[in-house]
């Protein structure tokens, strides 16, 4: 019979982000190694409580750095995604007006393509941030 913390544990297992958070941990763990002979445990590197503070406070700061620099362009793609969500709606609207059911049918190919245009240059736009 699975208990309810075997069941905890296994879902803590297939996290999403599990595996590249191991990986990154194991990945820092080896430069630790390679750059003191030891894990930072056992390195001897910070030989005070004030050392491993200021070095974490300087660590937090570099993060909080790039999350600026990432809130940063999430902000632009996030307007630039709104934009396009615009344009396409402005288009989708001035295709529509004045037009007969088999004007319609074609008119619906042709927004169909435009749609398909302005993904790509929303992929785009993401690839490049």
């Amino acid at each position: 019979m699975i208990t309810q913390e075997d069941e905890i544990k296994m879902m803590a297992k297939v996290m999403a982000h599990r595996n590249p958070i191991i990986d990154r941990l194991d990945r820092q763990t080896e430069k630790w190694i390679r750059k003191y002979g030891h894990t930072i445990d056992k390195s001897g590197h910070l030989k005070s409580m004030e050392q491993h503070c200021e070095y974490a406070l300087e660590e937090a700061t570099d993060l909080i750095v790039y999350l600026e620099d990432l809130k940063a362009k999430v902000i632009r793609l996030e307007r630039r995604e709104s934009k396009l969500i615009e344009a396409i709606g402005l288009i989708e609207d001035r295709a529509k007006e004045g037009l007969d059911d088999e004007d319609r049918y074609g008119q619906e190919r042709a927004l169909q393509i435009i749609l398909q245009r302005c993904q790509q240059l929303e992929r785009a736009l993401y690839e490049e941030n």
